[in-house]
């Protein structure tokens, strides 16, 4: 049984996706992240792509990842095919590339106020 490889967008040959049920990539190993500068990721090339895959692209810290999540971000992971790897993208200061649908809506949280 083969499963597809399945991604958001390519861009000179380097795959990046969020995580995709069933993709056989989810299984590869994840080595250390890519660091990359906000100059990396304004290249024309990677915006356009992005861009056409509809997706929204946000930088986030460890401590808000969890609040992104809820917003409907996914990590964004860089795919080498050739040695079987995942990597994530982060900048010098440890903030990470997430990537959600620009159309999709954020998690909704029914919060009640306490007593009422």
């Amino acid at each position: 049984m083969s499963q597809d490889f399945v991604f958001d967008f390519e861009v000179s040959g380097v795959f990046y996706s969020r995580p995709k049920a069933g993709a056989i990539w989810s299984r590869w190993k994840e080595t250390a992240p890519k660091l990359v500068t906000n100059q990396w990721l304004a290249q024309p090339e990677f915006l356009e792509q992005s861009q056409a895959a509809n997706l929204k692209l946000h930088w986030t810290t460890q401590r808000k990842l969890a609040e992104r999540e809820q917003d409907g971000f996914e990590m964004l992971f860089e795919l080498d095919r050739l040695n079987r790897v995942r990597r994530k993208l982060i900048l010098y200061d440890g903030s990470m590339l997430l990537a959600k649908e620009a159309d999709a809506p954020a998690a909704v949280v029914d919060i009640e106020p306490a007593g009422e």
